[in-house]
């Protein structure tokens, strides 16, 4: 029993929690002093089971003599009990307890260890501080930053995200169900079939504002059944693009009926002004972002004006190379600084 005593006490010391052991025989209960102040004390003494009652008002000591019944009736059997205490000048200290009926030799014991839980004001008030600062840096990041539940369900997003995803929408649930539509569908397949594996993901994507961005998607888990949510971290590389100046209605309109590749470019800055739908297509072409062609000279020949085109600085443009063999052609008055480039293949 001493050296029983010994170890019990060497672990104990060691830890932030109690522990305790109840001797049937004996019907003492060796455990930590001062179970009635806001932290189990690490000072081990035995007392008769029947002082117990001075800890505990009498609903609490029926719920703990319940509980010994309950252990002693289903030995080897781990059993958890969550019971309030009562401390100096009437203080109620809540005491979390977990055992463990075990025979040794001829006696039955109980072991287990015995922890103070926090009140619940102290919990709610440690949960709103976390939200609060979840908060904080959510709003302080320019990435994106978007909970999903289990079910990939959206359930939070910043308001980097929002922008990334619904600029339009502002704030609150409907931003966050409009953000939710928009997500791409083959990033987020790819999120489902990383998470199923139980692993992360990352990849990259064209933003709606033509920006480019690098994506990672992390699960995590709550226990052993599996994934219980995800996070998913969107980084933009540069400010939002300004939107491509719309050409006037109907000027280009007919390009879109072609069931090939065309596209409009400037022949002095080598902007590209208008490509149709097969040439999107082609050139992987995000909606809304602007584009300057860089191998201008190779395609057209002696009919690019500016041989040499140095990277352009803006950092809204974006450089795009067009396949050779096109035909080319001068729009002619008032377009003459215009080249119409089509491709009679897809």
């Amino acid at each position: 029993m001493v050296d029983r005593e010994a170890l019990y006490r060497d672990i104990a010391l060691s830890l932030d929690v109690g522990y305790w052991m109840l001797d049937c025989a004996r019907e003492s209960i060796y455990w930590p002093k001062g179970l009635g102040v806001e932290k189990v004390q690490k000072s081990y003494g035995w007392t008769p089971l029947g002082e117990v009652a001075q800890f505990y008002d009498e609903p609490e000591r029926l719920r703990f003599f319940g509980y010994v019944r309950d252990l002693l009736a289903n030995p080897n059997s781990d059993r958890r009990l969550d019971i309030v205490a009562r401390g100096p000048a009437g203080a109620r200290i809540p005491l979390r307890m977990c055992g463990r009926a075990v025979r040794d030799d001829r006696d039955l014991y109980v072991f287990g260890v015995i922890e103070v839980s926090p009140v619940p004001r102290e919990r709610d008030d440690a949960a709103r501080q976390s939200s609060a600062l979840l908060d904080s840096v959510l709003a302080a990041t320019d990435s994106g930053v978007i909970l999903f539940d289990e079910a990939l369900n959206l359930r939070r997003a910043n308001g980097a995200a929002l922008q990334m995803f619904a600029p339009a929408a502002g704030e609150g649930p409907a931003a966050l169900a409009a953000a939710a539509e928009r997500l791409p569908a083959d990033m987020m397949k790819a999120v489902a079939e990383a998470f199923a594996r139980r692993a992360g993901t990352a990849g990259r994507i064209i933003l709606a504002d033509g920006r480019r961005a690098m994506w990672r998607a992390t699960p995590y888990w709550l226990g052993p059944q599996g994934p219980r949510g995800g996070l998913l971290v969107v980084n933009a590389a540069g400010p939002a693009r300004a939107p491509a100046p719309a050409a006037p209605a109907g000027r280009f309109d007919v390009l879109e009926n072609l069931a090939h590749p065309a596209v409009i470019v400037s022949a002095t800055g080598a902007d590209l002004k208008f490509a149709n739908r097969p040439a999107r297509q082609m050139l992987h072409l995000a909606d809304n972002a602007r584009y300057r062609v860089r191998n201008l000279f190779e395609v057209a020949g002696p009919m690019a004006v500016a041989r040499v085109q140095p990277p352009d600085p803006r950092a809204d443009i974006l450089p795009v190379a067009l396949p050779m063999g096109a035909r080319i052609a001068r729009m002619g008055e008032p377009d003459d600084d215009l080249l119409f480039v089509e491709y009679l293949y897809r």
